[in-house]
């Protein structure tokens, strides 16, 4: 069974899942008199709907350009999502109410788990960011009427901490990449000369039957014309 969509490791049913458990803790809240947009049947028909097509490139995708455009398109949307009812959350009520704290909390960590799972990506992972976290940055910055400086600034730094994560990993990463291609690069030399090698002893062997035939051919002759000699003289 495939947990990751062919020729894009980004698109895993790990993450699906961890979305899908995220997105159900919004649903345990308490209930309040006020509408929800991140609760609401809208929310919830967008975001399964990015789940089941992602779920649907990870099993029956062939690892095509084209799948592989759809699956970017996909994770970026589904960051939006996040960062999207965050801001539908403020605007209908703009304070530290348990929807917009967990929202919160919710977008920081899905932030964290993006950047392990997508950083050998770099447009991904750099469009990610723009999407959820630094969106989420902007929008507890300017619609949060508590706390906004505190938990934007928080925000920013997550975001920055995971550059450096996300930076050092890619830089391993291609370098193992690098180093991968290398290997292969000499291998195929190796393959080559082994062949060429190969090739020239068939060759001197055929020149060393052919010597030796000649060898014999020569014996043969020498005894011939040894043995015509040999008879007048009798």
């Amino acid at each position: 069974m495939r947990v990751f969509q062919k020729n894009f490791p980004e698109n895993s049913l790990a993450t699906s899942f961890g979305q899908v458990v995220a997105f159900s803790v919004l649903f345990l809240l308490p209930e309040y008199e006020q509408f929800h947009p991140a609760r609401s049947l809208i929310a919830t028909v967008v975001f399964f709907t990015l789940t089941v097509l992602k779920i649907v490139l990870i099993f029956l995708g062939n690892g095509g350009k084209r799948d592989n455009t759809l699956a970017f398109i996909l994770v970026i949307l589904t960051g939006l999502f996040w960062s999207t009812i965050y801001l539908l959350e403020l605007l209908t009520q703009p304070t530290l109410n348990p929807t917009v704290v967990v929202l919160y909390i919710l977008n920081f960590s899905i932030m964290s788990a993006g950047s392990f799972a997508l950083y050998k990506n770099a447009y991904l992972i750099i469009t990610y960011f723009f999407s959820l976290p630094l969106l989420t940055m902007v929008y507890s910055f300017v619609f949060l009427t508590e706390l906004s400086f505190v938990l934007g600034i928080t925000m920013l730094i997550g975001v920055l901490f995971m550059s450096i994560y996300v930076k050092k990993h890619y830089d391993n990463w291609m370098a193992f990449v690098a180093e991968k291609a290398k290997s292969e690069q000499l291998a195929d030399q190796l393959a080559t000369q082994k062949n060429e090698l190969v090739e020239k002893n068939e060759k001197l062997d055929m020149a060393l039957a052919k010597a030796e035939e000649a060898s014999v051919t020569k014996s043969l002759f020498l005894a011939s014309m040894s043995h015509e000699i040999r008879t007048p003289m009798n």
